[in-house]
């Protein structure tokens, strides 16, 4: 059993799916946190076991972890995927990150590369 508060009430849970919580458009969740259209939260109970965050490497906020089950994710700015998603598809934000050598983007795809080297050690 799992407790969380909202709105200081206490709400009891196993799975994170039976809050059913749902947002509308616009709404702020504590600090720099916005959910607008096209947002999912879809996590079955993920918990963090060892994570690194990297401030500055880019325009964003990125970080990568282990979960309690082994997984891996890498997380730039608004994306959060597992390694080979990222292999199969970097370049996922041509409009504000384009694959053209701007500073930009060499900066995303360094922070990219320290994370992941960083879950390499982390086996």
């Amino acid at each position: 059993m799992k407790t969380v508060y909202f709105n200081n009430q206490k709400i009891e849970y196993n799975s994170i799916k039976e809050l059913n919580v749902k947002f509308g458009d616009g709404v702020t969740l504590g600090n720099c946190v916005k959910l607008g259209n096209g947002v999912k939260l879809d996590v079955d109970d993920c918990i963090i076991e060892k994570i690194i965050n990297i401030q500055n490497g880019y325009k964003y906020q990125s970080c990568a972890f282990i979960s309690d089950k082994g997984e891996k994710y890498i997380e730039l700015g608004c994306f959060t995927r597992k390694i080979e998603d990222w292999e199969n598809d970097f370049w996922n934000n041509p409009s504000e990150f384009p694959n053209d050598g701007r500073k930009k983007s060499v900066d995303r795809w360094n922070t990219y590369l320290t994370l992941k080297y960083w879950l390499e050690l982390n086996k």
